[in-house]
Formats: C-alpha cells, sequence, structure tokens
C-alpha cells in the first residue's frame, strides 16, 4: 500500500538522520561550519544566562516564586505551560519525516528563539511602561539570537521566505487580540498553535528544497492538519480543567466537537490512504479523555493537579505522534 512504502522510505531517512548528528561538519557542505558555530555560540549564552540567574543572583528570588516563575516573569520562558512542547514538537515531527539536513542546525534554534521573542514580546506589549525595564534583557537577547540564527538561515535558503504568506495572518491575529488586552482569548491560542505546527512542513521543505505547494509535501502537510487539530482541541478541553472548570459544561462541550469533527477527518485520511489505523484509536481514545476527565473532575473534591495533566499531556501528545510515525495497516 502506498502508506506502507511513504513510511518505509522515511524509516530509511531517519537511519541517515542518525549518523548526520554525529557529523556536524561536513565535506563538501558550504556553510555547516559556520552554522554549527553559531548554534554553539547560542548554547554558551544560555547556559552563562541560566549561571548568572541560578547561582550569581539567587538573593534576589524569593522562595514564593522560585527560578521558573522569575524566568517567566521577566520574558526569558512562556509563562503558558506546554508551549515549549508546542512550539518543538511540530517541528522535530517535519525534521524527522524528510531526514537530517545540515540547515536544521540553524532552523531549530532559530525557530525556538523566535518563539521566546514573540512571548516576551506579548508580554511587552500589554506591561505597563514602568514594568518594560525588567522584559528589557530578555527581549534584547531574544531579538539578538533570533536575527543572529534567522538571517543567515535565510541568506542560505531563501525558500524559506515562501512561507511568509503563511505566517502573515497568524501573526496579525494575534497581535491585534494581545493589543486588546485578549493575550488569552481562544483566537490568540489557536493562531499561537497553528504557527507552531507550521513548522513540520517548513522543515520538511527545508530538507527536500521544495515549495510549500510541493506535491512532495503531501504527509507533512497531513501531519499539519492532525497536529494542528489535536492541539486546538486541547484549547477548550485544557479550559475546562483549570480557567473554566467552574463552569466547564460550555468547554466541554466545544472540547468533544471538535475532537469529533478531528476524528471524521482521520477516518477520511485513513480511508484514503494518508494515515494508518492507529490514528483512528488514538482519536477514539481522545475523544474520550475530553468527555471523561472534565467529567470525572467534576464530581472530585479537589480539582486535578495541574503537574498531572501537564503530564499526561506530554503522554498523548507522543501518542499522536506514533500514530503518524508508526501506522497500523
Amino acid at each position: 500500500m502506498p502508506v506502507l512504502v511513504c513510511f518505509s522510505k522515511r524509516s530509511l531517512l531517519v537511519d541517515e538522520a542518525g549518523l548526520a548528528l554525529l557529523t556536524p561538519f561536513r565535506e563538501g557542505v558550504p556553510g555547516t561550519g559556520l552554522m554549527y558555530l553559531l548554534t554553539t555560540l547560542c548554547h554558551l549564552h544560555c547556559w552563562t544566562f541560566l549561571l548568572r540567574v541560578c547561582v550569581m543572583e539567587p538573593q534576589n528570588m524569593t522562595p514564593k516564586s522560585g527560578v521558573k516563575r522569575s524566568l517567566g516573569a521577566r520574558g526569558w520562558v512562556p509563562g503558558q505551560k506546554g508551549a515549549w512542547g508546542i512550539a518543538l514538537l511540530p517541528l522535530l515531527l517535519g525534521c524527522w519525516l524528510a531526514g537530517w539536513h545540515p540547515l536544521f542546525a540553524l532552523l531549530i534554534p532559530a525557530w525556538l528563539s523566535a518563539f521566546a521573542f514573540f512571548q516576551v514580546f506579548e508580554k511587552w506589549m500589554k506591561a505597563p511602561v514602568s514594568r518594560r525595564s525588567s522584559l528589557q534583557p530578555a527581549f534584547i537577547t531574544w531579538t539578538g539570537l533570533t536575527a543572529l540564527l534567522g538571517i543567515p538561515l535565510l541568506i542560505v535558503a531563501p525558500r524559506l521566505l515562501a512561507w511568509a504568506p503563511f505566517f502573515a495572518p497568524l501573526v496579525v491575529v494575534t497581535l491585534w487580540e494581545v493589543s486588546r488586552g485578549h493575550d488569552r482569548a481562544i483566537a490568540t491560542r489557536f493562531s499561537s498553535v497553528l504557527a507552531s505546527t507550521l513548522m513540520t512542513p517548513v522543515a520538511t521543505s527545508l530538507s527536500l528544497d521544495v515549495y510549500p505547494t510541493n506535491t512532495e509535501l503531501g504527509f507533512a502537510w497531513v501531519s499539519f492538519g492532525v497536529l494542528s487539530a489535536y492541539f486546538i482541541a486541547c484549547v477548550p478541553y485544557v479550559r475546562s480543567l483549570i480557567r473554566g472548570r467552574k463552569n466547564p459544561r460550555p468547554w466541554i462541550i466545544a472540547a468533544g466537537v471538535l475532537h469529533l469533527l478531528a476524528l471524521v477527518g482521520v477516518c477520511f485520511a485513513v480511508w484514503t490512504n494518508l494515515l494508518g489505523w492507529s490514528s483512528i484509536v488514538v482519536w477514539v481514545a481522545l475523544l474520550a479523555r475530553s468527555l471523561i476527565v472534565p467529567l470525572w473532575q467534576a464530581r472530585r473534591a479537589k480539582p486535578i493537579p495541574v503537574t498531572v495533566l501537564g503530564r499526561s499531556e506530554i503522554v498523548w501528545s507522543l501518542l499522536v505522534i506514533a500514530s503518524l510515525t508508526i501506522p497500523l495497516v
């Protein structure tokens, strides 16, 4: 079947990727030395900052706040739990689908820096003028790293600019909502999710050196749809468990409807040989979880701990990724 051939080919590329990870400098591939140097400098900067915060400035952090809360308040890390997972998983899936490419040494840190920059920029927009000075070090750092890694990447791979029309509307929607003080609005969450999941076809196109409309990105776009459906359906599901738990009914209904629509789409993809049967199994389980867990919490004396919810979502995310990469046909 076409799915088996497609996945078999992808497995071969993964084996080659494993060898590529061990050889950051490749003979005959221009620019890999510069990429490795820039990535190393990025890592050194991050470790220097963490050393300064955790060792040289511990007296500025109260036991109640802790290092993580201080980093989030000052814009160094996203304030939303699970943000890094949403930013990283689609990108890594795209890198895996087409096999390792030397330019990923720039793409991965450039995207994470851009993601962190956008998060701190949102904080800066809604913060009062008196508090913006505390965000300035993170704002300058993430801006510099994004430019340092992003500009050489666009020079070496100018085809990435073809993705600008896909990201531009999402950025506009997010900035518009944040400027109105609606940084936690559903539209803002959906735009952030779609921007992150777009990195699956972006990474694949970089490895294959093709434009967004190329047919070779077929399965990457299918993966984008599945991941987008999962993370978008998670928004009302998580809202029913945390911020909306006092009135969870509308969020439970919204989560159930979104999961059901996604399941219908997955069934169609399986019927057309775009996905394997494992995707149906996972999405049936996701639909059941979107209804059972909130209803179970409503009967509990205490809400489910956020750490438990976070760890469970890590497992569900990995199951969705597994259903895309290890299909049952």
